[in-house]
């Protein structure tokens, strides 16, 4: 009978503390730019990148960011079909979509373009071989190498003709 009363005047009249996670829906009315997803991609700063259908999406744990191309304007998005976002070994980051491959400046919150393709080209992903190397995979004109000059730019090359015309 002591140890029944000790728990119930344990649970019942103790503080309990309980802790949860909060959790949060993003939709088209909470500012995402589309439903449609492509990818979900977290930079080395934190920073969630959310590629979608119409736009690119960026979360940095309390607000949502969205980009979308912009008529005559060069450092937005180049095409609302983000396909993927892909941070570097050394910090660039590469944002994937139809219309071509952009890399986005940090400091001054806009795009650079690199490459620019009809949308019949189709770039899908990016990812980066141990040696450094950057590949794009697109659908339909296989595997391009991504160069970097000593001056900053790049220069996109075709790698290993035995993948054209392949959807990688």
């Amino acid at each position: 009978m002591k140890y029944t009363l000790f728990l119930f005047f344990l649970f019942f009249f103790s503080p309990i503390a309980t802790y949860a996670q909060y959790s949060r829906l993003f939709n088209i009315e909470s500012g995402l730019s589309s439903c449609m997803i492509n990818n979900i991609y977290q930079d080395s700063r934190g920073y969630i990148w959310i590629s979608t259908g119409y736009g690119l999406n960026r979360f940095d744990g309390a607000k949502l960011v969205k980009y979308i191309s912009v008529a005559n304007d060069s450092t937005s998005l180049i095409n609302n079909s983000v396909n993927s976002v892909f941070e570097d070994s050394s910090g660039t980051l590469f944002i994937v979509s139809t219309g071509g491959l952009q890399v986005y400046d940090y400091l001054n919150d806009e795009f650079q373009t690199l490459l620019q393709t009809s949308a019949s080209y189709n770039n899908k992903s990016i990812i980066q071989l141990k040696d450094g190397t950057l590949l794009i995979c697109t659908s339909g004109y296989g595997i391009k190498k991504l160069e970097r000059k000593s001056d900053g730019s790049y220069n996109v090359l075709q790698f290993g003709d035995k993948y054209n015309g392949y959807n990688i």
